[in-house]
């Protein structure tokens, strides 16, 4: 129906209706009555649909009602859902559904000088009804995110404003011919719009709209029955988005296209029935975890009018290409009525960049690992065996490359070396111990650092009653036999660098031997031992180890000079599970070791202090044989690798012997200069499982070579039999590397 324009008095109106056979209908053995909205007040907020003061007859529509907008007013369905039959806004009114709440017009809504908004900045609208926008100075307006699925008819307007995603969804082709402006947010078309759709920031026609913010998008599969002008983004699919007549890019439009698949309906395309006028940017883009392989081909746009072609065609170029991945090169090709992107796989290095400097690395350069590994990479390049590969690393964005070419780098295995020669470290530490308490006079058994000196200007020492006789802490000097065991826990901090990153490792293990005193000042002995180990490795990898020791020492020494020699051998089997590109990557081998040690030293006494310079060469050499990993896209061959360490100790050492109480406290320090003249990098070697590529090296992460070693042991005899000890070794001041050893343990004597 039509409703009247004018201003009109609620009861005059009424007995005009009345008098004129009005406007009432029976529907249902109901009368059906108009409710005019009679508050002009344009201020504000607006005023709510559910006060009764501002309708004609004080009464809120219901689902009966006929209902007119009409006074210039806004009315605001805020706070709960509002109903009616019919609803005509007119004369410049403003109807809002706001506040996440609905209104249902069974008979729809008429639109004539007026404006329909749904949702607002901070709230979301719905509507249940068909819309007739009857002039251009008529509007909907789709505010925020939401959806509409009815019948949109007439020649107004429809305005996607503020943030969100608003869809349409609705068939209106041959009903509407209107126009669409795409102001700001995203307005998805799923259905169809028989006017003209003009995305971006254009000035809209209607006053109050926001601007700015991101660029708006129209995106879907949908149809635009008449123009499509795209100043914003436009991203059709996934499958075609359908233009009736014709399309025009401006220089600041974007088109963009989601690749995710290779089937028509897997990636995005624009079908235009007339002309394609191009000018901006094409931007291609990953669809889940699709990546295009290098060779495919897409027809991303087709402008043909299949009843005369000659109408439609291609004009004008994309003046900017993005490429779907940095590691991937889209090259446009313009035919006559299409356009197509044919892509091409990129070497890694041009793109990310080549060696750094030692140092943190930006994007632009690669550490000489990563280096390595895109150097290999980039050789097979071509390789099938390597497509899965480029697939992952060509979805990664360009920060993601240097990280991922480290998952494939294996530096985190230089592990295995430090943990041979850590554990050397500690048997070296022990044995020195052992062999102070021979040239001390120790026989039987003791437990590392058990045996005390109780020796004073080469006297015995009293009892512990003060009188002269037996001596409970002298041992018997009549057994040339004497048996050691120290047991020991080793915690070993490697931090990363620039190149390669780093790891903890944590031993535990114990040393057995036994020696016979030859003469008064020379004894030999053997030993063995076994150690475990754990390295915690980046990205929840392990390096366990277990190691069986064995080996041959000796000492010689007088009164205050002494000579120390320990040749020691080992054989140890590793479980490895490594973080890679695409998963873990296991594997497990075996390895061996030896370990050469000489210590000379002499000591003068003080009264019951010792102390005295000594000098250490040490020389450990880890090997482990080649294996093949299992897991993860890059499983490598690991091939047998070796690494050697040859470190030399200056320092000095003091001890003493004092009664405490009841019992004997025997206290010893021992620090010194080491220097390590071996590798500090511990390189390994390897080559893509498949066969691809080939060997390339990688190496640790960069310890430095000098350092302080500090040795500390305290022991207290218990009684003639009984003994105990706590000892801590550490490595100190030495760049990346910290070790702490702990030691503890009893002695029983027979």
């Amino acid at each position: 129906m039509t409703l009247p324009t004018r201003r009109i008095r609620p009861l005059v109106a009424s007995i005009a209706l009345l008098l004129a056979g009005g406007p009432f209908a029976a529907e249902a053995g109901n009368i059906q009555a108009e409710q005019v909205w009679v508050n002009t007040s344009t201020t504000g907020t607006g005023l709510s649909w559910f006060t009764t003061g501002n309708w004609m007859n004080s009464t809120v529509p219901t689902s009966a009602s006929l209902t007119s907008v009409i006074n210039g007013g806004t009315a605001q369905v805020d706070t709960k859902n509002g109903v009616s039959q019919t609803l005509t806004i007119d004369n410049g009114s403003i109807v809002e559904v706001i506040g996440g709440h609905s209104l249902t017009v069974s008979g729809g809504i008429t639109i004539n000088t007026g404006t329909l908004q749904l949702g607002s900045s901070g709230s979301t609208g719905t509507l249940v009804g068909s819309v007739n926008l009857t002039q251009g100075s008529s509007a909907l307006v789709l505010e925020n995110s939401g959806a509409y699925g009815g019948t949109i008819s007439g020649s107004g307007n429809i305005y996607k404003d503020g943030p969100g995603n608003f869809a349409l969804t609705g068939a209106n082709i041959g009903s509407y011919f209107g126009f669409v402006y795409v102001q700001q947010g995203a307005l998805t078309l799923t259905g169809s719009v028989g006017g003209n759709v003009i995305v971006g920031e254009i000035p809209p026609p209607l006053s109050g709209l926001t601007k700015g913010g991101p660029p708006p998008i129209l995106s879907g599969n949908g149809t635009v029955g008449g123009n499509l002008t795209n100043g914003g983004v436009v991203n059709p699919g996934p499958g075609t988005m359908h233009v009736g007549f014709n399309y025009t890019q401006e220089a600041a439009g974007v088109l963009q296209i989601g690749i995710g698949g290779y089937g028509p309906n897997q990636f995005g395309q624009l079908f235009v029935q007339g002309a394609a006028t191009l000018n901006g940017t094409v931007k291609f883009v990953d669809l889940g975890n699709f990546t295009p392989s290098g060779g495919s081909t897409f027809v991303f746009l087709t402008a043909k009018n299949q009843v005369q072609e000659s109408t439609g065609g291609i004009t004008g170029v994309f003046t900017t290409v993005v490429d779907p991945s940095p590691l991937l090169a889209g090259k446009l090709v313009y035919l006559a009525n299409s356009v197509e992107l044919v892509i091409s796989q990129r070497p890694i290095l041009p793109v990310v960049g080549g060696p750094a400097a030692p140092g943190p690395s930006g994007v632009r350069g690669l550490t000489p690992n990563q280096t390595a590994v895109a150097i290999d990479l980039d050789g097979a390049l071509t390789d099938p065996r390597l497509d899965k590969v480029f697939a992952a690393l060509d979805h990664l964005p360009l920060s993601e490359i240097p990280g991922a070419l480290d998952l494939i780098a294996p530096a985190e295995l230089s592990a295995i070396y430090e943990i041979g020669i850590g554990t050397a470290n500690v048997q070296a530490f022990n044995l020195t111990h052992h062999l102070e308490d021979l040239q001390a006079g120790a026989t039987g058994f003791n437990a590392s650092h058990f045996n005390l000196d109780t020796s004073k200007d080469g006297k015995s020492t009293a009892g512990p009653d003060g009188k002269s006789g037996k001596d409970v802490y002298t041992p018997s000097p009549d057994n040339p036999w004497s048996v050691f065991l120290s047991g020991s826990g080793e915690f070993l901090d490697i931090a990363g660098d620039y190149n390669a990153r780093g790891y903890d490792i944590t031993t535990g293990g114990f040393t057995l031997g036994v020696d016979y005193r030859v003469t008064p000042n020379f004894a030999l002995g053997l030993l063995t031992g076994y150690a475990g180990t754990g390295a915690n490795l980046a990205g929840s990898g392990h390096i366990f180890v277990d190691s069986g020791k064995f080996g041959l020492y000796g000492t010689w020494f007088n009164e205050h000079c002494y000579v120390n020699g320990l040749v020691s051998g080992g054989y140890n089997s590793y479980d490895i599970r490594r973080g890679s590109l695409g998963g873990m990557a296991y594997g497990s081998t075996e390895g061996g070791e030896l370990n050469a040690l000489i210590t000379a030293g002499y000591n003068w006494t003080q009264g019951p202090v010792k102390f005295g310079p000594f000098a250490e060469f040490q020389y450990t050499y880890v090997s482990y044989d080649g294996y093949q990993e299992h897991g993860s896209l890059t499983p490598l061959d690991i091939l047998g690798n070796n690494s050697d360490s040859l470190r030399t100790r200056l320092g000095g050492k003091v001890s003493t012997t004092m009664k405490v109480g009841g019992f004997r406290v025997s206290p010893e320090l021992r620090v010194s200069w080491q220097h390590e003249f071996g590798d500090t990098t511990r390189p390994t070697d390897s080559q893509l499982a498949s066969g691809a590529g080939d060997v390339f090296r990688v190496e640790g992460p960069y310890v430095g070579r000098d350092s302080i070693i500090v040795n500390a042991v305290i022991a207290v005899a218990l009684s003639e039999r009984w003994s105990t000890y706590l000892g801590y070794d550490g490595q100190l001041a030495r760049r990346s590397y910290q070790s702490n050893t702990v030691s503890g343990g009893v002695l029983w004597k027979f």
